[in-house]
């Protein structure tokens, strides 16, 4: 299955899911027009605002009949609420507020369709850890807790200002074990959340796309890195774990590096290399991407390997 016929099944998930909510939320009017008055206001106020519709189309003031409007209105607010029912109830709960869960915006997808769509690759194939979250660290099992408070306050103000910001890479440094993985789950996480459209990867997984990539036709090649190229935030994890292909890694890691700064779409990479390192495995060309500091965040996370330290402590 290519991206484009999950993308296909997340319309369909979103599409049902208004369905679902329209039902339900139409199901709660009925219920409290069965109650006489309330129906009788409901009514006269839709009554009041055709006829306002009217004057206004003829040039007549309507200052008098909106205030009856009005007027009614809080009348059958507090009808509602001496029947233990709430206004809001009668208004379905979307997914997405920009596109009311049709998955179209103007004339093409939405965001939240391109975000549920990850979000469903990565929840099934274990890509990220669904759970990792910035209200639910617990920062006292780092060496310099203090520290790490300001890494992942910078991480999620990455995320927050995604649209604004004038970084368009945050790569994240460090020993195994160190909270790299975690601290991009956040972020990635914190992202969908936002109905942005993400996509997490490890480095390896990367490589094979590129692989495919380079191997197939013509028809195919478009497919393949479209969504890399179109999403609002690539997670990359482990980057330095992958052979390296001729011809095809390096090339494509510039490529790509390249095409999402031109586009200023953000891209986030865990590493255990050192900058040193960074820079002797990869093309020049790649690092003058990925770590100018005028596009480019670094963070340097050091500390015992965390998994070690919790199975000593148990």
């Amino acid at each position: 299955m290519n991206y484009y016929q999950i993308q296909q099944m997340a319309i369909d998930e979103i599409k049902a899911h208004k369905s679902k909510v329209e039902r339900i939320a139409d199901e709660k009017l009925l219920s409290a027009l069965e109650i006489e008055e309330i129906k009788e206001l409901y009514d006269n106020i839709k009554d009041m605002k055709r006829d306002i519709a009217v004057m206004e189309l003829e040039g007549k003031d309507i200052a008098k009949q909106s205030d009856k409007v009005e007027k009614t209105r809080e009348k059958l607010l507090k009808l509602l609420k001496k029947n233990n029912f709430n206004v809001a109830d009668f208004v379905p709960k979307y997914w997405c507020k920009e596109c009311k869960d049709t998955g179209m915006k103007g004339n093409g997808i939405c965001d939240c369709v391109n975000a549920r769509a990850t979000s469903n690759i990565m929840s099934v194939d274990g890509s990220r850890e669904v759970e990792a979250s910035f209200d639910n660290v617990n920062y006292d099992i780092f060496d310099n807790p203090d520290y790490m408070r300001q890494v992942y306050d910078r991480a999620k103000k990455f995320v927050e200002k995604i649209d604004i910001t004038k970084y368009n890479n945050f790569t994240i440094l460090g020993g195994v074990g160190v909270g790299k993985t975690h601290l991009m789950e956040c972020m990635a996480n914190f992202a969908l959340d936002n109905h942005r459209y993400v996509i997490y990867l490890s480095a390896f997984k990367l490589n094979q796309t590129f692989l495919n990539y380079h191997t197939a036709n013509m028809a195919e090649k478009n497919s393949i890195i479209a969504p890399l190229l179109e999403c609002e935030m690539l997670c990359i994890d482990d980057l330095g774990c992958e052979q390296m292909l001729n011809n095809v890694t390096i090339p494509m890691l510039i490529m790509l590096i390249n095409e999402r700064n031109l586009a200023s779409k953000k891209t986030v990479i865990t590493s255990n290399l050192t900058l040193d390192e960074i820079r002797e495995r990869y093309d020049y060309r790649l690092c003058s991407r990925l770590l100018d500091n005028n596009v480019s965040l670094t963070i340097m996370i050091d500390g015992r390997d965390l998994r070690q330290k919790n199975l000593k402590q148990g």
